[in-house]
């Protein structure tokens, strides 16, 4: 069964609440309403009752729908807080709204009240949503966001650990800041080209933290479009993965100094993959045979080409079985 609607009406006059739990019920919304009539009773009634609503009159005595709303947002409570009330002039509806609060309702207009709380609800639970998102991508990935001129307007705390720059060093700063020079101006030119566009961007960096060591991130850019459809700032996130570049460079380095010693050796070695049938020869394999690398494609024919004809004849049954 669902849950009631927890509403919290902050109202001076007993008649008027009244009148707005008798509308609501009568719209069949399911709700569980709570009275507060001045300050104190609204700040007991925030924790007790833990409204999922505010409706709230303008003016009560010594109390008012600004100083709820400053109180309700200052507590990071993310409600919904409408104003409902005889007369408001529009300056100070302007005002309200931007001070945070969802709507505001005329008591003589007050079937607008059920689709205004559930637009607000519905809002509410959309910036939630993004909230966690964000909790999520912040906890998971470095992020950071740059106007379109590339100047960084957010960096997370995954970039400046990893970079090693403060978020002060970082704000107002271009991606300059961590550039370790790695990569040639085409790349960097492509991405630009890419992104400026309006296209998503992938690829790899090699940066340097602020103490001059280097690490390599995985690249996501996404570039936000304003109504023209122009980039007005870009989204990047990125993955470590310098232990997974200094593993390939390690594998590189071995393959080779074994290069090195099978020539200094002549000597090599082959593989082969018999469900996928890839052949693979190291270099020194090439110089016994006599032939350019560039210009054959490794085969077991090729290979028992090379072979005494008996010695060829067995390794083909070999493979064969």
């Amino acid at each position: 069964m669902e849950q009631p609607l927890r509403v919290l009406i902050l109202e001076d006059s007993a008649v008027d609440a009244e009148i707005i739990q008798r509308f609501l019920v009568k719209e069949k919304m399911q709700c569980e309403f709570g009275l507060a009539m001045n300050k104190n009773n609204f700040l007991k009634e925030l924790e007790a009752f833990s409204p999922d609503v505010i409706l709230s009159d303008n003016s009560l005595p010594q109390f008012s729908a600004s100083e709820a709303l400053k109180i309700t947002r200052q507590q990071h409570l993310n409600i919904p807080f409408i104003l409902v009330t005889g007369t408001v002039s529009e300056e100070y509806a302007a005002n309200i709204i931007k001070e945070g609060a969802d709507d505001y309702i005329l008591k003589d207009r007050m079937s607008r009240l059920p689709a205004a709380i559930e637009a607000a609800l519905n809002k509410k639970k959309t910036e939630r949503e993004i909230t966690d998102y964000k909790y999520a991508l912040d906890q998971s990935d470095i992020v950071a966001i740059t106007d379109q001129k590339g100047k960084i307007l957010y960096a997370n705390d995954n970039f400046c650990k990893i970079s090693k720059y403060t978020v002060e060093e970082l704000i107002g700063k271009d991606h300059r800041i961590i550039n370790s020079g790695y990569h040639p101006s085409f790349y960097i030119k492509n991405m630009w080209t890419t992104i400026a566009n309006g296209g998503i961007w992938r690829g790899e960096f090699c940066n340097r933290a602020k103490d001059g060591e280097l690490y390599w991130v995985d690249t996501h850019i996404i570039p936000f479009l304003d109504h023209r459809k122009k980039p007005y700032q870009y989204l990047a996130i990125r993955a470590d993965i310098t232990e997974k570049k200094m593993a390939e460079e390690e594998l590189r380095k071995n393959e080779s100094r074994l290069n090195e010693a099978q020539s200094i050796a002549h000597i090599s070695n082959w593989e082969i993959d018999l469900a996928q049938n890839v052949h693979v020869w190291s270099d020194e394999l090439y110089n016994i045979f006599g032939i350019n690398k560039t210009k054959v494609q490794p085969s077991m024919e090729l290979f028992l080409s090379f072979m005494h004809p008996d010695n060829a004849t067995l390794g083909q049954k070999e493979v064969e079985e």
